[in-house]
């Protein structure tokens, strides 16, 4: 009987042990402070690249590089991205930059310009936006990459 109550005793001790580590290494885990990672590689030079993937049914997809020049999307043949598709307006939507970001607008379009799912009027795109226009669909891509020397 001895020996049992010392086995006992003897794992309790490494219990409390445990329990005790366990405790520090939480009160340690608060100490430490978490930095983003933009703070830690923000002394290397990057640049944003913006692309517009265009997919049509039934054909490839486009990959259209967007600057700070709007860009029309529409049926019409004089719009910078042309989907020829019954349910696409004229001039349906366009890109524009403004400052820092891009946003899409819709031009009053009949059958309406959807921002993940969402139908907007104006709205600022974020990287892995998709946006349908009609039967087309298409996802804004916003990309870093490391400035040359």
């Amino acid at each position: 009987m001895e020996n049992d109550n010392n086995l006992t005793m003897r794992d309790n001790v490494v219990r409390k042990n445990k329990s005790c580590a366990s405790k520090d290494a939480q009160h340690v885990m608060k100490q430490t402070m978490q930095i983003p990672l933009d703070d830690v590689i923000e002394d290397i030079p990057v640049d944003t690249v913006a692309h517009l993937d265009v997919v049509l049914p039934g054909k490839t997809h486009i990959r259209l590089q967007l600057g700070d020049t709007p860009i029309e999307i529409g049926r019409e043949d004089s719009c910078d991205v042309c989907l020829p598709l019954h349910n696409v307006s004229r001039v349906h939507a366009r890109i524009i930059w403004d400052h820092e970001e891009h946003l899409i607008e819709d031009m009053d379009s009949t059958n309406g310009t959807f921002l993940n799912n969402v139908r907007i009027a104006c709205c600022t795109l974020r990287n892995n936006d998709h946006v349908r226009i009609g039967d087309a669909r298409l996802t804004y891509v916003k990309e870093k990459i490391q400035r040359k020397a």
